[in-house]
C-alpha cells in the first residue's frame, strides 16, 4: 500500500503543478531509496528462479538426487557440519535438524543464527518444505510437523551464536 502511494505522488510529482517546488536532495534520497528496493526485489526473484530451475531439472532427470547437498537456491547454502559435532548430538533436536535440514543442504550448526535469528529462517525453511511435499516434488522433500518444527527452534534456539553486548 505504501508503494502505491509513493508512487502515486511520484507520478503527481512530474506531472502536477508542484514540479518546481521538488528538492532535488530529496528527489535523489528517494531514487537511491527505490532502487535499493528494486535490487533487493531482483535479488529474491533471481533466488527463486535458481531454485525453480534446478528442481525443473531435478524433475526432468538431468541432475542424480546425490547432487542436491548444498546446491539450493544456487549453491548458497552452508556444506555442513559433521552431526557428531552439533551440540547434544543425540537429542531430539540434533536428530530432526540432521533428518530434515540435509534433504536440500548440508548439516547446519545453531550458531549460524542468533537465537532470535533462527526462528524466521526455521519459519521459511518450513515452508519451503510444505510446499516441496504437497507439490509433488520429485526432489523427495518431507516437511517435519509443527510440533517437530518447534523441536527444531527451540534446540537451534538454545544452542545459537551469542549475540554481542551493547
Amino acid at each position: 500500500m505504501k508503494k502505491m502511494l509513493w508512487l502515486a505522488m511520484l507520478v503527481d510529482m512530474f506531472t502536477g503543478p508542484a514540479m518546481a517546488d521538488i528538492n532535488q536532495q530529496d528527489f535523489d534520497r528517494d531514487m537511491i531509496l527505490m532502487q535499493e528496493q528494486v535490487n533487493q526485489i531482483q535479488t529474491q526473484v533471481d533466488s527463486i528462479r535458481k531454485m525453480m530451475e534446478l528442481e525443473q531439472q531435478i524433475n526432468s532427470n538431468v541432475l542424480p538426487n546425490n547432487m542436491l547437498e548444498g546446491v539450493m537456491m544456487g549453491g548458497e547454502m552452508p556444506q555442513g557440519a559433521d552431526p557428531a559435532q552439533l551440540p547434544e548430538p543425540q537429542s531430539k533436536g540434533a536428530k530432526l535438524i540432521n533428518h530434515f535440514c540435509t534433504q536440500c543442504h548440508g548439516l547446519p550448526t545453531p550458531i549460524l543464527h542468533s537465537k532470535p535469528g533462527w526462528p524466521p529462517v526455521i519459519t521459511r525453511m518450513g515452508v519451503r518444505m510444505d510446499w516441496l511435499t504437497n507439490n509433488n516434488s520429485k526432489m523427495g522433500i518431507f516437511a517435519p510437523s509443527p510440533e517437530e518444527l518447534k523441536t527444531i527452534t527451540d534446540y537451534m534456539q538454545k544452542h545459537a551464536a551469542e549475540l554481542p553486548a551493547k
